[in-house]
C-alpha cells in the first residue's frame, strides 16, 4: 500500500526504462543520421572525383596559352553529368570556362568541400584549376527523410514500450509485493515466520534474512520478559518481608526483631535496585562522549587495595604492565572488574586471587583466576544468564545473579566480551577482552 503521493517500484522502473529507452533511440537516430550524411558526402566525392578524372586529360593536350577553349568546352560538356557544375579557372582565378547550372565555385581550397548548397571537388593541372561541383539539395532530402522516418518510429517504439513497461515490471516486481503481503500478516511473538520461495535469489535472501532478524527479535524479546519475572521476583521477596514485619509492627506483635529484618529486606530491596540500574545501563553499545582513555592497570590496582582493606584473609597476586589503555566509561568497567573480584572472592578458597594482564592483537585480556570446587558442569553455560545463582560449590554464597551477565554486557557495549575459560583443576578462570588504545610494557608484580 503506498501513501497519497508516492511512487511504486513498479512506476519508478517502468519511467527509468522509458526513459533509457528514449535516450537509446535518440542516439540511434543521431548516428544513423551522422552516418547516412558522411555516406552521401562520400558518394557524392566519388562522383566528382570521378568527373574530374575523366575531365582532366583534356587540360593536359595543349599548354594553357594555346588552348582552344571551345574545344574544351565541348569536350568536357561530353563528360560531364547533367547534375555537376564544372568551371575551369587560371592560376589568378579568372574564369575560363564555366558548365552547369548554380553560383560561381571560387576561393582558393583543395580536395573536397561543402560550399553552402554545394559539395565541391578541385584539381590543379598546367597551371589551370578544374572544380566539378553538386547541388547537395537530394542528399539533404534523402537525409531529412531517413532521420524524421527514423524519429517518429522511435516515437512509436518509446510510446509501446512505455505502455508495456508497466505491465511487465508489475510482473517483475510482484514477488516484493507477495513479501510485503506476508510480512503485514505476521503476529510478533507467534513464532510464525515467511517461509518464501519465489524462485528469484534476491527475494528469496531477503525473505530468509528477514526470518533470521524475526527470531532474534523473539529470542531478545523472551529473554526480555525472563528478565522482567525473575526481576519482579527478586523485586517482590524482600518487599514482602518487610510490609510483613513493619505490619506485625503495627499491631503489636512479634518478638522486638522485626525491624532488623525489616531494614535487612529493604536494604536487599535498595542493593537490588542498583544492581538492576547499572544492568540496565551496561545495555546497548556505549557512546563516545561518555568514554575517556582509562588505564585498566590502575583501575585493577586500586580495587585491589579496596578489597585487601575488607578482606584481610585474602591475597592478590596481580601481574600487570604499567599501562594498558582503553576507550571506556570507567564507572562501568570498575564496577564490571569489581563484580569480577567480588565472584572470585565469593566462591574461591583459601588460596590467591590471580590477576593476569595480558596483550592480544588488537585488544588487552584481563584474567581473573580463583580457587576452590569450580563452577559445576550443568552451570556453566547459564553463569550469564540473568538471576542465575549455582549455589552448589558454596550454599552460604547469596547475591542477585547479576554480576556476571552485568560484567559481560559491560564488555559487550565497549566492543569486547567475558568469557569463562577452559576449566582448570580446582580453578575457575574468567576473561575480560577489550579493545586496546595503547600498551605500556613495563611489568611489575604485586602480591
Amino acid at each position: 500500500m503506498t501513501g497519497k503521493g508516492q511512487t511504486t517500484l513498479a512506476g519508478r522502473v517502468a519511467a527509468v526504462q522509458t526513459r533509457v529507452t528514449i535516450i537509446t533511440l535518440a542516439l540511434v537516430t543521431l548516428g544513423t543520421g551522422i552516418a547516412v550524411s558522411v555516406a552521401l558526402s562520400l558518394k557524392t566525392d566519388q562522383q566528382l572525383n570521378a568527373v574530374l578524372g575523366r575531365a582532366t586529360p583534356y587540360l593536359d593536350e595543349k599548354p594553357t596559352a594555346t588552348m582552344d577553349w571551345k574545344w574544351l568546352d565541348g569536350e568536357i560538356q561530353e563528360v560531364r553529368p547533367s547534375n555537376v557544375r564544372i568551371e575551369v579557372r587560371d592560376a589568378a582565378g579568372h574564369l575560363k570556362l564555366a558548365q552547369g547550372d548554380g553560383p560561381g565555385l571560387e576561393g582558393a581550397w583543395t580536395g573536397c568541400t561543402t560550399l553552402g548548397a554545394l559539395r565541391g571537388c578541385t584539381v590543379e593541372s598546367h597551371g589551370l584549376r578544374l572544380v566539378a561541383a553538386r547541388n547537395r539539395a537530394d542528399d539533404v532530402a534523402i537525409l531529412q527523410t531517413i532521420v524524421g522516418a527514423l524519429g517518429l518510429i522511435s516515437l512509436l517504439a518509446a510510446a509501446i514500450i512505455a505502455f508495456i513497461s508497466r505491465g511487465v515490471t508489475g510482473r517483475a516486481v510482484r514477488p516484493l509485493s507477495v513479501l510485503a503481503s506476508k510480512v503485514e500478516g505476521l503476529e510478533p511473538g507467534s513464532g510464525e515466520r515467511l517461509k518464501l520461495r519465489s524462485e528469484l535469489a534476491e527475494i528469496d535472501i531477503l525473505a530468509s534474512r528477514f526470518d533470521a532478524l524475526v527470531a532474534r527479535f523473539e529470542d531478545a524479546l523472551e529473554r526480555e520478559k525472563r528478565f522482567t519475572a525473575e526481576a519482579s521476583h527478586e523485586l517482590r521477596t524482600p518487599l514482602t518481608i518487610a510490609l510483613a514485619e513493619m505490619e506485625a509492627l503495627a499491631r503489636g506483635e512479634g518478638d522486638g526483631t522485626e525491624p532488623a529484618r525489616a531494614m535487612s529486606a529493604l536494604t536487599r530491596l535498595s542493593n537490588l535496585a542498583e544492581s538492576l540500574l547499572w544492568f540496565a545501563r551496561a545495555q546497548g553499545k556505549i557512546v563516545d562522549d561518555r568514554t575517556d582513555v582509562v588505564n585498566i592497570c590502575d583501575v585493577i590496582r586500586a580495587l585491589a587495595e579496596s578489597l585487601r582493606a575488607t578482606h584481610a584473609d585474602k591475597r592478590f597476586v596481580l601481574v600487570l604492565p604499567d599501562e594498558a589503555l582503553v576507550q571506556a566509561e570507567e564507572p562501568l568497567i570498575a564496577r564490571a572488574l569489581g563484580n569480577l573480584f567480588d565472584n572470585a572472592i565469593k566462591y574461591g578458597d583459601e588460596g590467591p586471587i590471580e590477576v593476569q594482564v595480558e596483550r592480544a592483537p588488537g585488544s588487552v585480556k584481563v584474567s581473573v583466576v580463583n580457587g576452590g570446587a569450580g563452577i559445576p558442569e550443568a552451570a556453566r553455560s547459564r553463569v550469564f544468564v540473568p538471576f542465575f545463582r549455582s549455589n552448589e560449590a558454596t550454599p552460604k554464597a547469596e547475591g542477585f545473579g547479576l554480576g556476571l551477565p552485568f560484567a559481560r554486557a559491560v564488555a559487550r557495549a565497549h566492543g569486547g566480551d567475558l568469557m569463562l575459560a577452559s576449566e582448570k583443576a580446582h580453578k575457575t578462570e574468567l576473561v575480560l577482552q577489550l579493545p586496546l588504545v595503547g600498551w605500556n610494557d613495563v611489568t611489575a608484580a604485586a602480591g
